[in-house]
């Protein structure tokens, strides 16, 4: 299914495990549950997605493009993220346990009580966003940037936080018990 064009498709519940996506435009799509598993999505396009629910566990999202996406509750664990936009995006309750994040911008997105635990967050743009109460224990953050973002109660424990960046955050209630 490689460059195939899914522009405004009704794709609810709809498997797309270990298929290769590259390319694939799926702009403007209903993507509910919609389970990509393993999938080839490197340079694919989101853009205003609705895809709450769904499943990008252990996928290739490189160069990918998820601004405006809705992607409350997804689940991104293990995925390999690169050179992504995740701009204007609503990920509030999504799961990047165990995921590598190099070179992507999250800029103005919910990541409220997401959880990025023992994930690899290198070169991220965490700016003026909303992630109260999101999990970042054990997670290796370096070189990341939280500027502006209000990052109430959330939990640091354990991570690795080299040349960081959290000028003007919001930081009240945060744990960064054991932090090296």
């Amino acid at each position: 299914l490689e460059g195939a064009r899914f522009h405004r498709a009704i794709l609810k519940k709809t498997i797309f495990t270990n298929t290769n996506l590259f390319r694939a435009n799926f702009n403007l799509s209903e993507l509910r549950n919609a389970d990509f598993k393993g999938a080839n999505l490197n340079e694919s396009l989101f853009y205003s997605v609705k895809a709450s629910a769904a499943n990008f566990k252990n996928s290739k999202m490189e160069k990918i493009r998820m601004q405006k996406a809705r992607l409350t509750s997804a689940n991104f664990s293990g995925a390999t993220i690169k050179e992504a936009f995740f701009n204007f995006a609503r990920v509030n309750n999504s799961n990047f346990s165990k995921a590598t994040i190099e070179n992507v911008v999250f800029t103005n997105a919910s990541l409220g009580r997401t959880d990025f635990s023992q994930a690899t967050l290198n070169y991220v743009s965490i700016i003026e966003c909303e992630a109260v109460n999101s999990n970042f224990n054990f997670a290796d953050i370096s070189f990341t940037d939280f500027w502006g973002s209000d990052l109430r109660k959330s939990n640091f424990r354990h991570a690795i936080i080299n040349q960081s960046r959290f000028s003007k955050a919001n930081l009240r209630e945060a744990e960064f018990e054991g932090v090296e």
